[in-house]
């Protein structure tokens, strides 16, 4: 994979504080497709893509800290990420996971391209953002690919407080 030489430009400080405020974004546009899809299990999904992301958010707080990075988050990653839900067409679950398979692996080799440029001692930091972005991506693929029932599995593997599954009667 080529790199992005916009990656390869931008400091550690830079990166760090672009992956804190893409879980930023991240929180706002599942709260936003939350409002849209209502069934237990799409919320169960949803509700555990946006626990994976507010608990990222929280383990790079003290890294962006160490850095002297702002811990703001700002409120244009928060509205990017609302107005990007709501840019989204209104569709089923199944096209919705269709649409949003190709953005995640962008985002995926985004993450992974900076995880590549991270100096030695952020090693577990690097390795832990390339894993959460490539979960997010094994999401859209197992929805898309017939999984739907362990599509979530990787990202509750990775949570420290993971959302009880719907039960069946509902």
């Amino acid at each position: 994979m080529e790199q992005d030489t916009t990656i390869q430009d931008k400091s550690v400080e830079a990166m760090i504080a672009e992956i804190y405020q893409g879980e930023v974004f991240g929180e706002a546009f599942v709260c936003q497709l939350l409002k849209r899809y209502r069934s237990p299990d799409e919320q169960y999904k949803l509700g555990t893509l946006l626990q994976l992301e507010t608990e990222t958010k929280a383990r790079i707080r003290p890294i962006a800290a160490g850095y002297g990075i702002d811990l703001v988050e700002d409120i244009e990653s928060r509205t990017g990420g609302k107005n990007a839900a709501d840019a989204l067409p209104a569709v089923e679950w199944g096209e919705l996971m269709s649409l949003l398979l190709e953005p995640s692996k962008d985002s995926s080799d985004k993450y992974r391209a900076m995880a590549e440029k991270m100096p030695s001692e952020l090693a577990a930091f690097a390795k832990a953002m390339d894993e959460h972005e490539y979960a997010i991506h094994e999401f859209f693929v197992k929805e898309n690919n017939g999984q739907s029932a362990q599509s979530v599995d990787h990202f509750v593997a990775m949570l420290q407080n993971p959302l009880p599954k719907p039960s069946l009667e509902n």
